[in-house]
């Protein structure tokens, strides 16, 4: 059975174990002559199964995404294939054969008429042969692009609107040095929409004085400008990883915004004033390695003592993943903080390579993390120093 699965679904034979457990399950809910026409399933629950649950394998089916996506830009369904019912799990286990990862959800849609691999057949040859082939420089749709979309045109609607040049806030802009990406036109719209167009620049987007507090200021007046605005600088550090740490300091008063929130955001603003030219250059590089750099802030919210970790990661010379974000937990010293970045970091970078495996492009050396806290650089070579990572807040009263 379960190699007529395979064979009647066109899948291909790396899935196997999902065409045999999914027949093992079967067997199990179907009535058998050795058990008086009962089955397994009946004899051991003492209830008859409820076959409506039961989809062809592999058939094409659409499942929410929204739990696994990790941006709200991101689509919120996407062509899958069914292969098994989980164990343990309520639900359907499918495969996105773009991405080649697996989801377990209970929001299906499915479309039994269609055999996934069946119909896609002809785009997934093409994008084998797009990432076997050579690269071209970023951002020119060489052949390989070309007889992709060719392939896309045949199966679906679509049409091919050329190189990109500006898309949704952002522009894109070629020449002979790589691939140049900006969004000074939504700045310029931020600095409209705040009446800060005419504003004085400043060289730096964050106060290096007293951490901001939830105590500092008094409310302020439009609490609705503070959440619009500083939703449009967290869109922005898409392209400007130089205001990731100064955007994530706002992001944590947005339930109770005042004064001294705002002066922070302005800041922001007069910073950008004065950058509104930078861009992301992407260029192509001689070097496919992966190497990084972490940071954090120790105790960075002096309200609920928690510490921020940072993160940037590049691919050769292109930067492509940063991050800053506030840390779950209650770091007790600085060596704690770092180390929980460091985790941080690791996990994007493990992330990334499985990306390029999935495309097809080698990584002849490991990646490479630099930390600048000697005390954490220690602390991950010889674990015994977990035991000894001690740290006490002393407060001196009058």
């Amino acid at each position: 059975m379960g190699l007529t699965l395979l064979f009647h679904s066109s899948t291909p034979t790396k899935i196997w174990d999902y065409a045999f457990e999914t027949t093992v399950y079967l067997i199990n809910w179907l009535p058998t002559k050795s058990l008086n026409f009962k089955s397994s399933h009946e004899i051991l629950h003492g209830h008859k199964p409820d076959y409506s649950n039961l989809r062809v394998f592999g058939c094409l089916c659409y499942l929410y995404l929204r739990p696994y996506t990790r941006h709200k830009l991101e689509p919120r369904s996407q062509p899958c294939v069914f292969l098994e019912y989980p164990y343990h799990y309520q639900g359907y286990r499918c495969l996105n054969p773009a991405t080649g990862c697996v989801f377990i959800s209970t929001q299906v849609v499915f479309d039994e008429s269609s055999l996934s691999y069946r119909t896609d057949m002809p785009i997934s040859v093409e994008v084998e042969r797009l990432f076997s082939g050579s690269a071209s420089a970023p951002g020119t749709p060489g052949a390989p692009f070309k007889s992709i979309i060719i392939a896309l045109q045949k199966e679906f609607a679509m049409k091919d609107l050329g190189p990109l040049h500006f898309f949704l806030g952002m522009e894109a802009r070629r020449n002979s040095a790589g691939l140049y990406l900006t969004q000074s036109k939504y700045i310029h719209d931020i600095l409209t929409r705040t009446s800060m167009l005419e504003c004085k620049p400043i060289s730096s987007p964050v106060n290096t004085g007293p951490r901001l507090s939830i105590r500092d200021g008094s409310s302020f007046e439009d609490p609705s400008l503070y959440r619009s605005v500083v939703g449009s600088l967290q869109y922005l550090s898409l392209t400007r990883p130089d205001i990731a740490y100064s955007v994530n300091q706002v992001c944590q008063f947005l339930h109770c915004p005042t004064t001294t929130h705002w002066q922070a955001v302005k800041r922001i603003l007069r910073y950008l004033k004065g950058t509104i030219t930078h861009e992301l250059h992407i260029h192509p590089s001689s070097m496919s390695s992966v190497h990084g750099f972490s940071n954090a802030d120790w105790v960075g919210n002096p309200d609920d003592r928690r510490s921020v970790s940072g993160f940037v990661i590049f691919l050769g010379s292109n930067p492509v993943s940063w991050s800053s974000k506030k840390q779950r937990t209650v770091a007790r010293s600085s060596t704690e903080s770092e180390y929980k970045s460091l985790a941080n970091a690791t996990a994007e970078i493990l992330w990334l390579q499985s990306l390029l495996q999935e495309l097809g492009i080698s990584q002849h050396h490991p990646p490479t993390l630099w930390c600048d806290n000697i005390s954490t650089i220690y602390l991950t070579a010889n674990p015994i120093f977990h035991a000894c990572n001690y740290f006490t807040f002393m407060y001196f009263l009058r």
